[in-house]
């Protein structure tokens, strides 16, 4: 009895190690995939800590593309005027 007793905590023990190996595999997983979302996150929540309000704005404005894509239009005149124009 005893040694069944053993061989079924053995075997649920090896089932958790399982499982254990599983969850830690595919969380693994879930952060490499989602690195640059979490890294983001985590630029985002220092800034705000460190720098309150104003620094966490300028930072998500330098690294605006849409912003970069109109500070661009408004530097180059030629595009700027045909973007303008009635077609």
């Amino acid at each position: 009895m005893k040694s069944l007793l053993k061989k079924r905590i053995h075997w649920r023990v090896h089932q958790v190690d399982q499982l254990k190996a599983v969850v830690e595999k595919e969380k693994a997983s879930q952060v490499k995939q989602h690195e640059k979302e979490i890294q983001q996150a985590i630029e985002r929540e220092i800034l705000s800590r460190y720098y309150f309000e104003t620094g966490l704005v300028r930072h998500q404005l330098k690294n605006d593309p849409e912003l970069a894509e109109a500070i661009s239009l408004l530097k180059n005149q030629q595009e700027y005027t045909a973007l303008l124009q009635p077609k």
